[in-house]
């Protein structure tokens, strides 16, 4: 293998790699990370909100609502700790709120860049070197018929002329 074949290779692996990277961010940010942050930091808040509606908590309508108050504090202490940001969702009037992470997005949009920069990489690699590697190939190509040619192996030589089979031969074949 040529060193230009090699570094070329070794430009193919890095935009697998990379787009291997973006593949797995955008996974995590789907089955994991965007609802994991929202749960965690709304569990207390939505544990006590269930137990008022299912009236398991008791107390004076002043003392319910400073404990909503004060779990309503701890939620908004936790996204700001996280680095969480919280958006209205649902309406317009916003009567819902989505909680994300930004470095999901971050982490996405990092490893999109990195896979880009890999394919223009390994694009301009073809650019500039694509003729010499076109030739590299079609002389290995014809060395590999001279090798067949010069030996003794009919298998060989039957595989140059007619192709590699990667099917079972049929009776169509046989004539």
């Amino acid at each position: 293998m040529s060193k230009l074949t090699e570094e070329r290779q070794k430009l193919a692996d890095a935009l697998d790699a990379a787009n291997q990277r973006h593949r797995e961010a955008l996974r995590c940010a789907r089955q994991e990370g965007r609802a994991d942050a929202a749960q965690e930091v709304t569990a207390d808040l939505l544990v006590f909100s269930k137990d008022l509606e299912a009236k398991r908590v008791t107390g004076t309508l002043t003392e319910l609502a400073e404990k909503h108050r004060e779990l309503t504090c701890e939620f908004l202490r936790a996204v700001e700790e996280r680095g969480l940001v919280v958006t209205p969702a649902g309406t317009e009037r916003g009567w819902g709120v989505a909680i994300t992470d930004p470095a999901i997005d971050l982490e996405i949009e990092s490893t999109l860049a990195e896979a880009s920069e890999a394919r223009a990489a390994l694009a301009a690699f073809d650019a500039e070197h694509g003729e010499t590697l076109a030739a590299e190939q079609k002389a290995a190509e014809a060395q590999k018929i001279r090798d067949a040619l010069d030996g003794d192996d009919p298998d060989a030589i039957r595989e140059l002329i007619n192709g590699a089979r990667d099917t079972a031969l049929t009776t169509a074949d046989l004539v």
